[in-house]
C-alpha cells in the first residue's frame, strides 16, 4: 500500500493506493493519520480509495477505527471514489458509520458543512 496526501480547504486528503489488506499491513493508514495529526490541525479528513485494487475485513476495521478516532477528536472523516473492486465496503455496511461519496469535490463538501 502506498499512501500520499495533499490539503485542499484546510481538509486532509489521503490518496491510498494498492491492497488494504491483513498481509499488507493496513494499521499502515491509522499510523499515517495519526502522524499528519501531529503536525498539522485539520477540518476533517477524506481517504480517497480510487486507486485500491482490493480491501479485506482488516482493511475496513482500519477504516472503522480511523473513523472513531477522528470522531472523538470531533474531525469528520469520509471516504470517497470507491472502485468497482470495493463494492464490499457497501455490501458490509460500512457506509452505516462511515459516510461514503462518489467524488472527492463531494466528500470535501459534507466534511466543510460538518464544521459548520
Amino acid at each position: 500500500m502506498k499512501l500520499t496526501h495533499r490539503v485542499q480547504n484546510n481538509i486532509g486528503i489521503i490518496d491510498v493506493k494498492g491492497e488494504m489488506v491483513f498481509s499488507d499491513e493496513p494499521d499502515e493508514l491509522l499510523l499515517y493519520v495519526d502522524a499528519l495529526l501531529r503536525v498539522r490541525t485539520f477540518e476533517g479528513i477524506v481517504g480517497n480509495l480510487e486507486q485500491v485494487t482490493r480491501i479485506d475485513s482488516s482493511g475496513m476495521a482500519i477504516l472503522v477505527l480511523i473513523f472513531k478516532k477522528l470522531q472523538k477528536q470531533q474531525i469528520p472523516f469520509g471516504i470517497c471514489q470507491l472502485n468497482n473492486g470495493l463494492e464490499i465496503i457497501r455490501f458490509a455496511r460500512l457506509h452505516e458509520q462511515i459516510p461514503i461519496y462518489d467524488t472527492e469535490e463531494a466528500t470535501i463538501a459534507y466534511l466543510t458543512e460538518e464544521n459548520l
